[in-house]
């Protein structure tokens, strides 16, 4: 089975970000960062993903007013 497929199979299951509660958990968060304004810049997350397992790995970044 492919990655594309087993992906379609998720979706037409309601599995993984497809699910229910992972549909509900995004929509709580965005309503959250509309009201707040606060989040993290893409860049940073990005820097700190790649950081993962090496020896100079960052700490995430904290939440803060960006709108």
């Amino acid at each position: 089975m492919t990655t594309k497929s087993r992906l379609e199979a998720m979706r037409a299951a309601g599995l993984g970000p497809w699910a229910p509660e992972s549909i509900a958990e995004d929509l709580r968060r965005f309503e959250e960062f509309e009201r707040t304004g606060e989040g993290v810049p893409l860049d940073e997350v990005k820097a700190w993903v790649e950081s993962w397992g090496t020896p100079n790995e960052l700490p995430p970044s904290k939440p803060r007013k960006i709108v």
